[in-house]
């Protein structure tokens, strides 16, 4: 027993040499960072698409905003107004609109001294000579496309039913 003893002493224990584990990979990803990874394609896809869906919305605004500046009498800016208006709500019940009921249609998007100027622009049109309120229906029809949002357009619906 002496001899197995002196032996296994001399020799040392028989041991493997020592190997280290694997460095951990970023891949394949854990089930947690799956989740992190759809949920955020899910977020960009629905934000990208509420994008793409305001802007095609407000397009004939910005549209008529641009072209605004191209008009050349009051005849030309109401035109135009009542071409947006159309798009936004419908033409049956814009179409048939005339004078006082146009009128208050477009006061509902304005604030108290802008719906005073309008009603006076909207008196003059019907008269001759009306070049001199040109630049002030401008201003009020800049006003009502800047204030013309999806609230504004409710509560014009609301008028014409």
């Amino acid at each position: 027993m002496n001899n197995f003893n002196q032996t296994t002493a001399a020799q040392g224990p028989q041991l493997h040499d020592i190997v280290l584990p694997v460095e951990p990979s970023f891949w394949p990803l854990a089930i947690g960072w799956w989740l992190v990874i759809a949920i955020s394609l899910i977020a960009i896809i629905f934000t990208a698409t509420s994008i793409i869906k305001h802007l095609k919305y407000w397009k004939i605004k910005r549209l008529a905003q641009r072209k605004l500046s191209d008009c050349t009498s009051c005849d030309d800016i109401n035109q135009l107004l009542k071409q947006v208006a159309i798009y936004y709500c419908t033409r049956q019940d814009i179409g048939p609109m005339r004078n006082a009921q146009w009128t208050e249609f477009l006061m509902c998007n304005l604030t108290e001294n802008q719906q005073e100027t309008l009603n006076n622009i909207h008196q003059a049109l019907y008269r001759p000579n009306h070049d001199e309120y040109h630049r002030d229906y401008l201003y009020i029809a800049n006003m009502w496309l800047t204030q013309l949002n999806k609230n504004s357009l409710r509560e014009m619906n609301n008028v014409v039913i």
